[in-house]
């Protein structure tokens, strides 16, 4: 049986509107549809549609291969489904345009051609099949993975079922009685969608309570030993911390802070008289104010987890308000690292913010202090650089063409026998490292000139998943900058 007129064509470009490929799967549509106006035809063997089953099977394997060298993750299965309609359409396009309706389904496993010969010469009936209708089915579904929840893709999805079943209902039954139990099937589907997605997010919220033994460690918002002075490579793993959404991907990449420090002592950093205060939230009891005045139209919604329902937020600088996020008590500290306890497994939270809003407090005596170890090379390079006398954005803008002309960014530090601490060595001597280097120097730098400065953790929001729809951010995407008190403000 044929595909109605178009049917084929529209689940292409379903697919293609969902995964971003709307082009390709427009060429595709061409092609395909355009067979009914072209009356050449070829006449192919089933040798011939088994090297083109071949062929599909190379480049699945081929993209396979590319998708485990760039990101070694359990999202690869992801995207091969949303690559299996391209995947799939040479062995199509070539039923389309052959002689034969069906293909010998032997062509499409290399198992099956081993009891090809037995079924021959037992003279028994060959299974063919029409790959329009499987087609057609694998198209829907690989648009489904790419769904973002809107809602259209279900109603897609009705729309693309009753053209299937139209054909293969009973003739007993009136149109009206079909109609009403597409309808019925309709709603219970849309009902049940809810309850199981209400379900994913129950277990969602769970697992990190079932499995967080196996988890690597909170950041601590009172201390934080860096890498500084390690012998070796850093080997950042490519796990998925948390994800962030947003409509507005202007204002990404960027930074979100889990926790600042203020002393730094041989290789670790300390938050000094941190100051945690309670936040109240506002009568419905899931948003939370940090700053008063109009709301910034900045916003993002963070998918983070929560050990036992605490830990820290990812949170920008000039954060204005927490929304969505129901949790028993929330506390911010001087220097903008906000704690949370009694939350679920996975918080899901809206952020909206204004870099212009003050986040952390004002500094204290704390933010200009200098390790007397660290001292004598900060002072030699601040002389070098004539940073005494200059105003505060002239400072600021030689230490950052320092570290920009001089420096290097690497994760492997190498052995060495020279005397100092590893700030010095790499002030003077590799100038290279990662950033807990580069932020850690910049601080004593700054400080060194009279300007107050602090150390700030967090995550580099920058990877974008066309897939997702959404900002992930891996285990390696962490990192640690400086931030620096000018002209009233960090």
């Amino acid at each position: 049986m044929k595909t109605p007129f178009f049917l084929l064509g529209a689940s292409l470009l379903f697919w293609g509107w969902y995964t971003g490929l709307l082009v390709l799967a427009g060429i595709m549509l061409l092609l395909y549809e355009g067979a009914r106006f072209v009356s050449i035809r070829w006449d192919l063997s089933d040798h011939d549609f088994r090297r083109i089953s071949d062929l599909c099977t190379l480049l699945f394997i081929i993209l396979l291969a590319y998708l485990i060298v760039r990101d070694r993750s359990a999202n690869i299965i992801l995207v091969l489904l949303q690559w299996l309609p391209m995947i799939l359409f040479p062995l199509l396009i070539v039923q389309r345009y052959s002689t034969r309706e069906k293909l010998d389904i032997s062509a499409l496993f290399f198992t099956l051609r081993r009891k090809k010969k037995d079924v021959i010469a037992k003279n028994k009936k060959q299974i063919r099949l029409n790959l329009s209708y499987p087609y057609y089915a694998v198209c829907v579904l690989s648009a489904g993975v790419a769904n973002v929840m809107d809602g259209y893709y279900y109603a897609g999805l009705l729309l693309f079922a009753i053209p299937l079943l139209w054909f293969v209902r009973s003739k007993r039954f009136s149109i009206a009685l079909f109609l009403m139990l597409m309808a019925l099937a309709g709603v219970i589907g849309a009902v049940g969608y809810e309850k199981l997605n209400r379900l994913q997010l129950y277990l969602e919220g769970r697992d990190l309570e079932w499995f967080s033994k196996f988890r690597q460690g909170e950041t601590d918002p009172f201390q934080t030993k860096t890498a500084i002075g390690d012998i070796g490579a850093l080997k950042p793993s490519s796990r998925i911390i948390f994800r962030v959404s947003t409509d507005n991907t202007e204002v990404f990449p960027l930074l979100l802070q889990e926790a600042g420090y203020n002393i730094y002592n041989y290789s670790r950093w300390i938050s000094a008289e941190p100051g945690f205060v309670l936040i109240q939230p506002d009568k419905n009891q899931t948003s939370w104010n940090f700053s008063e005045g109009p709301e910034p139209s900045s916003r993002f919604t963070v998918f983070s987890y929560l050990n036992k329902g605490e830990g820290l937020l990812k949170l920008p600088r000039g954060v204005f308000k927490v929304e969505k996020l129901q949790v028993i008590n929330m506390e911010r500290n001087r220097f903008g690292t906000v704690k949370v306890e009694g939350g679920p497994g996975l918080a899901v939270y809206d952020v909206s913010f204004d870099p212009s809003v003050p986040t952390a407090g004002p500094p204290n005596a704390h933010d200009l202090l200098v390790p007397e170890s660290e001292k004598p090379v900060l002072n030699r390079i601040a002389k070098e650089l004539k940073l005494n006398g200059k105003s505060p954005q002239k400072i600021l803008n030689s230490v950052e063409k320092f570290f920009k002309d001089r420096f290097k960014y690497s994760l492997v530090q190498g052995k060495d026998n020279d005397k100092g601490t590893p700030i010095a060595k790499f002030l003077t001597n590799s100038r290279k490292g990662h950033c807990e280097f580069f932020a850690t120097a910049s601080i004593l730098l700054l400080r060194t000139a009279g300007m107050p400065a602090r150390y700030s953790k967090g995550y580099s929001i920058h990877e974008f998943s066309k897939f997702e729809n959404r900002y992930i951010v891996r285990d390696r995407h962490a990192h640690a900058w400086a931030l620096v008190y000018i002209n009233g403000r960090w």
